[in-house]
């Protein structure tokens, strides 16, 4: 799920960048991050279940 939302944050901010709104570009850059950082977070998570498993 979260690797969906973070393309679909890309586009967006592709096109801000595109329309010079660099109030809603900053915003997706946040969101990026965050967005980036669950991915991490939830890779990590599986991979030590596993290991238990």
């Amino acid at each position: 799920r979260a690797q969906g939302e973070i393309a679909d944050c890309e586009s967006e901010l592709s096109d801000a960048f595109a329309a010079d709104d660099l109030d809603q570009a900053a915003a997706l850059i946040t969101r990026l991050k965050y967005l980036r950082k669950l991915a991490d977070d939830t890779r990590a998570r599986r991979a030590e279940l596993r290991g238990r498993g």
